[in-house]
């Protein structure tokens, strides 16, 4: 306005001025030049009224309701947290229908301002949107109550749906299928997500184009991910390296990029190429309370662009690093967050509740929830709480920009990843005891699967979609997998129970052959012992275990391993005698304890028989273990009969009737057979028709009553011998036995070898690590198992059963029992492994070893039932033999 009084002035003349008429009559132009510029300084004026006016209603909060905290509460848990169904788009395009188009409680240029913002800060947008929106009603304390009002329904349903599924859990067969189905479609959302997310997180603020750095930085980031550079070294890495070259130093940031894979090929050379769970921090090794909080802590964090990009922060430290999550688990836990009124992220709270479970209790499952979901949630609170007002203005730098391109390459392995686990047949058990062609059958669909969703997610946009695509999931898996459970080739398997070892079946088993070996070593050992040279006997073994296990057993003195066993076994034996007041841990039981136990298990598997297959189990042949004496086995009759099961034939050898299984060549009746039976606390040996002495044609041998315990006692003794780490450990009060615990762990681990173990592949290549970390517990204490030492171990033992395994066959082919070197081993025709562990793979190298080319059935975990469908073919056999019977008779009677 100054400007025009100004040229108002200049334009009027003043009376009693001394002006002539050339003063008052100027030239025109001076006239138009003046009108022109007061119209120019109009134009800034009115334009500069409209900024002012626009800056306005970027920060007008004259339409907000101030409403009381309890008014807000239910009125975000009743708008928005009851009906957040659908995902982020759902949930924020229901709030900005509601709260801007609706109510206007702000403009829509102000809304889109701070959703932008909103996108590229970590955690849920929706909650964020509704924390942000109760802080203009009810001040910062307002935005609590609007974040916890929607996020409450979703988590109390999550909180319900992780206890139902622990109570349902994969043992249902329904419930499994569903779930099967459900995780190809989670994945190809998880890689839709992937492409969502990358519209606008590689997107130039200031052009609104495609920055091609931004893509480099999420193609090379998921190449680090491949290469398993550590994705938090990754993300921080390129957010640098995006700020150098947002501000034109260019030759800084190349020299960033090439450096990273010059130091990767450094620790290549020196370190090996890193172990998948390096990709992780490992901050949440084991699923303890802090831990949980500090990985919800950590997603949430880092959770730029939406709540799938907090998928694969959770899944490297539970699924890799800890490895307390299976992947299938974490597949489902994304799938119900999928379904439920919540931000996805939500299925953090289903992580936590698995990992306290872990334990056993429940009290410590639903703690773990709430852990894991405070912190997932924590970082966006304080983000919009602290300061939402600074929001608005907030700079996108550089940094956070380069980061997000970089999440984007993050996401896409671990979308690769999923689906990877998502088609194959995941659940071991499952996978051991389907065919090959089933198995094919169940991976096709879930790639049927995986196409068709993702081909829907790209048609159709509607915000109901992912719903009702999980919805379609859960119900086509009754239809695509369900019925897999009744096909087979030739033998059905009605029924499978895994006993855990702290059942009293697993407890009163280990107990009974334990005692059984002892005692049987003794007795061939030493003859009856009388108590008055007991004492004597002990020190004399204990003396002579010390002796003997300092010697390395070799090639040549292979049998010695075998005496030092014997041995040992002898000594614990004797002293468990001597020190009657330590009793075990494993408590005292009677023979009514067995059979009662005998009983639950026989009644578990027709329950499960009757339940998945409609099968009911009335007549069986009945196979036990071979150590089993008469008692036993009358024992094991009675629990029998009690439960409603006629036994069709005299109850027979486990061992023995592997032999019939299916599996290789025909079974002849005078073939030569050698069996080996490996558990985790023993393993014995047992041959048919393999001597021509008629009182040793079918031997069976107790080779050693600790099985592959002994192989993590080894490992563990070196594994201490070589780190100064754990010497301190158990030093301090670290437990030996929770040690060997963890190198058993490690050393199933360090093979990966479990596709080899549980599908019908040849693949003989190794695939093992190099080093394994072991989980101490302890967080000053790092210990990783070395592979050197895994297989120092290994190959000893391999060497000790070969040469035991010999020299078993030269004593059967000698008619006199002597053995020497010059003398011939019986030549085996088949040899079968059975086993339930993931250690079959070593007899079976024993056995190649001892009898060179011959054909070898089983040794992979996914053969563990050879012993039920060789019972099965000698109850078919039998059936057949009694129908002739029952034939030839009624063809008698015709005559």
């Amino acid at each position: 306005m100054a400007t025009v009084i100004e040229s108002s002035r200049s334009l009027t003349p003043v009376s009693g001025s001394n002006t002539d008429n050339r003063d008052c009559h100027r030239p025109k132009i001076d006239l138009e030049a003046q009108q022109t510029t007061a119209c120019s300084e109009q134009r800034r004026q009115s334009t500069s009224s409209r900024n002012i006016s626009s800056d306005y209603g970027l920060r007008d909060n004259s339409n907000v309701p101030q409403l009381s905290l309890l008014r807000l509460f239910w009125f975000f848990f009743y708008n928005f947290g009851l009906f957040a169904w659908g995902g982020p788009v759902a949930q924020i395009s229901l709030i900005k229908e509601h709260l801007v188009l609706e109510e206007k409680w702000i403009t829509l240029p102000r809304f889109q301002r701070v959703f932008a913002v909103y996108q590229i800060l970590p955690g849920p947008e929706a909650a964020e949107l509704c924390m942000f929106f109760g802080c203009l009603s009810a001040g910062r304390l307002g935005g609590i109550v609007a974040g916890l009002a929607f996020i409450l329904p979703g988590f109390l349903l999550m909180l319900l749906a992780s206890y139902l599924y622990s109570l349902a859990g994969l043992e249902n067969i329904y419930f499994n299928a569903s779930f099967r189905a459900i995780q190809p479609i989670i994945s190809a959302m998880i890689l839709r997500a992937t492409h969502k997310i990358a519209d606008h997180s590689v997107v130039d603020h200031e052009t609104h184009k495609t920055d091609p750095y931004l893509v480099i930085a999420g193609l090379c980031t998921a190449l680090n991910s491949a290469l398993r550079i550590n994705i938090f070294i990754s993300l921080g890495l390129y957010g640098v390296i995006y700020s150098f070259i947002s501000r034109g130093k260019r030759i800084i940031a190349l020299c960033l990029f090439i450096l990273q894979y010059v130091v990767y090929a450094i620790y290549v050379v020196f370190r090996g190429v890193p172990s998948p769970i390096s990709l992780a921090l490992g901050i949440a090794k084991d699923p303890s309370l802090p831990n949980l909080f500090a990985l919800g802590l950590v997603a949430g964090s880092l959770s730029f662009g939406g709540a799938y990009t907090a998928i694969p922060f959770i899944q490297v430290e539970a699924v890799l690093k800890g490895a307390w999550l299976p992947a299938r688990i974490f597949l489902d836990s994304i799938a119900i967050g999928n379904i439920l009124p919540a931000p996805l992220v939500i299925f953090a709270t289903f992580v936590g509740f698995q990992g306290g479970l872990t334990d056993g209790s429940l009290g410590k499952a639903f703690a773990g929830a709430v852990a894991i979901t405070t912190g997932m949630f924590f970082p966006c609170f304080v983000f919009t709480i602290a300061g939402h007002d600074l929001l608005e203005k907030l700079f996108l730098s550089a940094f956070f920009d380069g980061l997000c391109g970089a999440v984007i390459g993050v996401i896409a392995i671990i979308a690769l990843q999923m689906l990877h686990s998502s088609l194959e047949v995941s659940d071991s058990t499952t996978a051991a005891v389907l065919p090959q062609n089933v198995i094919n059958a169940e991976s096709a669909s879930a790639a049927v699967l995986y196409v068709v969703t993702l081909a829907v997610l790209y048609k159709f946009t509607n915000k109901y979609t992912p719903l009702l695509l999980v919805a379609v999931g859960a119900i086509a898996g009754q239809f695509l997998t369900v019925a897999h459970a009744y096909s087979s080739d030739n033998v059905t398997l009605p029924a499978c129970i895994k006993p855990e070892l702290d059942d009293p079946f697993s407890i009163y088993l280990f107990r009974l052959r334990l005692e059984k070996w002892s005692d049987g070593t003794l007795d061939a050992l030493y003859g009856r012992k009388n108590e008055g040279t007991s004492g004597i006997s002990n020190a004399v073994v204990m003396l002579f275990a010390r002796l003997v296990s300092s010697l390395t057993c070799s090639h040549d003195t292979a049998n010695l391993s075998w005496v030092r066993q014997c041995v040992c076994s002898a000594w614990h034996s004797i002293t468990a005698r001597l020190r009657s007041a330590k009793r075990s841990e494993l408590g005292e039981f009677t023979l009514n304890d067995v059979k009662d136990a005998f009983v639950d298990i026989l009644t578990r598997l027709q329950e499960e028989a009757r339940t998945k297959h409609k099968i009911d189990m009335q007549s069986a042949v009945i196979a036990l273990p071979d150590f089993f004496n008469q008692t036993l086995v009358d024992l094991f009759l009675e629990a029998s009969r009690k439960v409603g099961i006629t036994p069709l034939l005299k109850p027979v050898s486990r061992m023995t009737v592997s032999t019939y299984s299916s599996n290789g060549t025909p079974r002849e009746a005078d073939g030569k057979y050698l069996i080996m039976d490996l558990g985790q606390y023993y393993l014995d040996l047992r041959s048919l028709n393999a001597s021509p002495r008629p009182m040793a044609r079918n031997g069976r041998l107790p080779m050693d009553p600790w099985g592959s315990a002994s192989l993590d006692r080894d490992i563990t003794r070196s594994a201490i011998e070589r780190s100064e780490t754990l010497q301190t450990w158990l030093s301090l009060g670290g437990s030996r036995v929770a040690l060997q615990e963890e190198v058993r762990k490690a050393r199933v681990l360090i093979r990966d070898n479990f596709d080899r173990e549980l599908l019908e592949t040849e693949d003989h290549q190794d695939h093992h690590h190099n080093e394994y970390p072991l989980h101490l517990k302890d967080p000053d204490a790092t210990a990783v198992l070395s592979w050197v030492d895994v297989e120092a171990v290994e190959m000893r033992y391999i060497q000790s059963i070969a040469q035991n395994i010999h020299n078993y066959l030269v004593a059967a082919n000698n008619p006199t029992g002597d053995i020497r070197d010059d003398m011939i081993p019986t030549k085996i025709d088949k040899a079968f492994i059975l086993t339930s562990g993931l250690d079959g793979e070593l007899i079976k190298q024993s056995l190649e070893h001892a009898l060179g080319d011959v054909e070898i059935i089983g040794g992979r975990l996914r053969d563990w039932y050879l012993a039920a469908e060789g019972a099965a073919q000698v109850g078919l056999l039998y059936q057949q033999a009694w129908d002739q019977r029952q034939r030839l008779l009624w063809e008698k009677d015709e005559l």
